[in-house]
């Protein structure tokens, strides 16, 4: 029996398929195959070559994602770099409540409106337990919330990370110790007496140290 086989690329090859029986009468199958040409691919052949190429690709396909998906990390770790070090101001009043944290509030709007890496925090020598209600009412008014802010005392650990500290009429020399500049804004009109009054006289302050601080030229 002689059948003829062909597969893509290849023709002409012939499989050649004889019955034999020996002097048992036992019969056996043999099959041979002979042509000019290479021995044609099997279709298993080609399916095994198919796969190794998908797998390539595959692989191609999987680092090109990663390129993809790293790459805004990697923007965002360039612009995190170029981005200043956020540098802390601190006020620091009597009750850390009322002079400091107008200070305070006043300063972190001006500052970000003005895109300037610094960030104040308010404290006090000997803090309240709450934000007087006159200080609430009137740092609203101007879309400041500080109803639920809780003051805090003046410790050393403030200064770590800190550029300046910003006194109201209080010694605190031997805590600052020389390791950060210190201004002493003293003499300032009471706020509980006359809110808007000593309200203005803080901001005149504060926009003035926000000018200094964008010139990079503060005293």
């Amino acid at each position: 029996m002689t059948d003829e086989f062909k597969e893509i690329g290849h023709s002409g090859g012939k499989i050649a398929s004889t019955f034999k029986t020996d002097a048992d009468g036992r019969r056996s199958y043999q099959v041979g195959y002979s042509s000019s040409r290479p021995v044609p691919m099997t279709r298993l052949g080609a399916w095994v070559d198919w796969l190794g190429i998908s797998a390539l690709l595959g692989r191609i396909a999987r680092f090109v994602l990663l390129g993809v998906l790293l790459l805004p990390n990697i923007s965002a770790t360039a612009q995190h770099t170029d981005t200043p070090h956020v540098r802390r101001v601190v006020f620091v009043c009597e009750h850390g409540s009322v002079k400091s944290l107008v200070a305070a509030s006043y300063f972190n709007r001006a500052a970000t409106a003005r895109g300037l890496p610094f960030d104040a925090i308010a404290r006090g020598t000997r803090p309240e337990r709450t934000v007087p209600r006159i200080v609430q009412t009137g740092l609203s008014e101007a879309g400041l919330n500080v109803s639920q802010y809780v003051p805090q005392k003046f410790v050393a650990s403030d200064l770590s990370g800190a550029s300046l500290v910003v006194s109201f009429d209080q010694d605190i020399e031997a805590t600052v110790d020389g390791k950060v500049r210190h201004l002493k804004w003293d003499n300032l009109p009471g706020v509980l007496a006359d809110y808007p009054r000593g309200r203005d006289a803080i901001v005149q302050r504060v926009n003035a140290l926000i000018d200094a601080l964008a010139n990079k030229s503060v005293q």
